[in-house]
Protein backbone atom coordinates (compact mmCIF):
# COMPACT_ATOMS: atom_id res chain seq x y z
CA UNK A 1 0.00 0.00 0.00
CA UNK A 2 1.40 3.36 -1.07
CA UNK A 3 0.97 6.43 1.07
CA UNK A 4 -0.34 9.36 -0.99
CA UNK A 5 -0.44 12.85 0.43
CA UNK A 6 -2.82 15.44 -0.95
CA UNK A 7 -1.12 18.20 -2.96
CA UNK A 8 -2.50 20.84 -0.58
CA UNK A 9 -0.62 19.36 2.37
CA UNK A 10 2.65 19.78 0.46
CA UNK A 11 1.93 23.29 -0.82
CA UNK A 12 0.88 24.84 2.48
CA UNK A 13 4.29 24.50 4.21
CA UNK A 14 6.01 25.76 1.06
CA UNK A 15 3.71 28.81 0.83
CA UNK A 16 4.19 29.58 4.53
CA UNK A 17 7.97 29.28 4.19
CA UNK A 18 8.14 31.68 1.22
CA UNK A 19 5.63 34.04 2.84
CA UNK A 20 7.76 34.33 5.97
CA UNK A 21 10.86 34.97 3.87
CA UNK A 22 9.08 37.80 2.04
CA UNK A 23 7.85 39.62 5.14
CA UNK A 24 10.99 39.42 7.24
CA UNK A 25 13.40 42.35 6.99
CA UNK A 26 17.12 42.68 7.47
CA UNK A 27 19.18 45.27 9.29
CA UNK A 28 21.28 47.12 6.71
CA UNK A 29 24.10 49.61 7.30
CA UNK A 30 24.85 52.20 4.60
CA UNK A 31 28.26 53.88 4.89
CA UNK A 32 28.80 57.03 2.84
CA UNK A 33 32.19 57.76 1.30
CA UNK A 34 33.98 60.93 2.41
CA UNK A 35 31.68 63.73 1.31
CA UNK A 36 29.96 63.85 -2.06
CA UNK A 37 26.54 65.50 -2.44
CA UNK A 38 25.32 63.12 -5.12
CA UNK A 39 26.08 60.14 -2.88
CA UNK A 40 23.85 61.57 -0.16
CA UNK A 41 20.84 61.74 -2.48
CA UNK A 42 21.50 58.45 -4.26
CA UNK A 43 22.08 56.42 -1.11
CA UNK A 44 19.06 58.04 0.52
CA UNK A 45 16.89 56.76 -2.35
CA UNK A 46 18.41 53.30 -1.89
CA UNK A 47 17.61 53.44 1.84
CA UNK A 48 14.02 54.51 1.21
CA UNK A 49 13.51 51.68 -1.29
CA UNK A 50 14.91 49.10 1.13
CA UNK A 51 12.87 50.49 4.04
CA UNK A 52 9.73 50.26 1.92
CA UNK A 53 10.46 46.53 1.62
CA UNK A 54 10.56 46.16 5.42
CA UNK A 55 14.28 46.46 6.08
CA UNK A 56 15.70 48.47 8.98
CA UNK A 57 18.33 50.91 7.65
CA UNK A 58 21.04 52.80 9.50
CA UNK A 59 22.96 55.45 7.54
CA UNK A 60 26.37 56.78 8.57
CA UNK A 61 27.34 59.93 6.68
CA UNK A 62 29.41 63.09 7.00
CA UNK A 63 27.89 66.42 8.02
CA UNK A 64 27.56 68.83 5.12
CA UNK A 65 26.36 72.39 4.56
CA UNK A 66 23.31 71.32 2.54
CA UNK A 67 19.95 71.04 4.24
CA UNK A 68 18.10 67.83 3.45
CA UNK A 69 14.52 67.10 4.56
CA UNK A 70 14.29 65.01 7.72
CA UNK A 71 13.77 61.27 7.38
CA UNK A 72 10.08 60.45 7.47
CA UNK A 73 10.46 56.66 7.67
CA UNK A 74 10.67 54.99 11.09
CA UNK A 75 12.81 52.21 9.55
CA UNK A 76 15.62 54.66 8.69
CA UNK A 77 18.03 56.14 11.24
CA UNK A 78 21.08 58.32 10.60
CA UNK A 79 24.37 59.03 12.35
CA UNK A 80 26.10 62.19 11.14
CA UNK A 81 29.87 62.42 11.59
CA UNK A 82 31.75 65.72 11.82
CA UNK A 83 35.37 66.86 12.10
CA UNK A 84 36.83 69.60 14.29
CA UNK A 85 37.82 72.51 12.02
CA UNK A 86 37.60 75.31 14.58
CA UNK A 87 41.08 76.49 13.50
CA UNK A 88 40.02 76.73 9.83
CA UNK A 89 42.79 74.43 8.62
CA UNK A 90 40.66 72.73 5.97
CA UNK A 91 39.16 75.06 3.35
CA UNK A 92 36.51 72.52 2.30
CA UNK A 93 34.98 72.47 5.82
CA UNK A 94 33.07 75.14 7.68
CA UNK A 95 35.08 76.80 10.46
CA UNK A 96 33.52 75.32 13.58
CA UNK A 97 33.90 72.54 16.16
CA UNK A 98 31.52 70.19 14.32
CA UNK A 99 32.44 71.27 10.81
CA UNK A 100 30.36 70.51 7.73
CA UNK A 101 31.65 69.80 4.25
CA UNK A 102 30.96 72.65 1.85
CA UNK A 103 31.63 72.51 -1.85
CA UNK A 104 33.30 75.67 -3.10
CA UNK A 105 33.08 76.47 -6.79
CA UNK A 106 35.72 79.17 -6.68
CA UNK A 107 39.23 78.30 -7.69
CA UNK A 108 41.85 78.21 -4.93
CA UNK A 109 45.08 80.06 -5.83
Amino acid sequence: MKLRLPVESLLLPLILFWGLKLISGSKILILHPLYSGSHVLTLRNVAESLAARGHSIHIVRWKDAHVFPAESNDNISTTTLAMDNSNGRYHFLTKEKRAAFQVSFRREQ
